[in-house]
């Protein structure tokens, strides 16, 4: 999930770039929407790393390799 809305997030900046190229000097809203994007980006993306190093490592969900699930 985290990578489909990173991959939104820059399509819709890349959008936003090839209008602000397009518009020349009538671009003021938007730099603001890419400024306020760029901010939304990385505030979200902080909250993902904080929620990662916070997180507890357990080792509940590690396997087994598969190899070993085979009979020789």
């Amino acid at each position: 999930m985290i990578l489909y809305q990173m991959a939104k997030w820059m399509e819709e900046r890349a959008q936003l770039n090839d209008s602000i190229s397009l518009a020349g000097g009538e671009a003021d809203e938007l730099l603001s929407q890419r400024a306020r994007l760029q901010e939304m980006m990385l505030s979200q993306a902080n909250q993902w790393l904080t929620q990662t190093v916070s997180a507890p490592m357990t080792t509940d969900y590690v396997q087994e390799p598969a190899y070993q699930e085979f009979i020789y």
